[in-house]
């Protein structure tokens, strides 16, 4: 992913933190990694969590996952 498509997902993600009105979540990457200024509350992301979980059927099946086997190729 190119950095002008991760720039313009990551201003969707605080776009819809905005429209949550999440008031102390703020996100400058799209993994949460390596940046001190990715900041939100355990209860705004709970409100995150449960809006995906109502609106995107790919994350709620993600999240209803009981059970994954991954697969690496990784020496063990």
């Amino acid at each position: 992913m190119g950095r002008e498509r991760i720039g313009r997902f990551v201003k969707e993600m605080n776009r819809v933190a905005q429209m949550l009105n999440l008031k102390f979540t703020e996100f400058a990457n799209p993994h949460g990694l390596s940046s001190k200024a990715n900041h939100s509350t355990a209860f705004e992301l709970g409100k995150l969590a449960a809006y995906a979980m109502k609106y995107s059927r790919e994350f709620f099946a993600i999240v209803n996952t009981k059970v994954h086997n991954a697969v690496t190729y990784l020496p063990i």
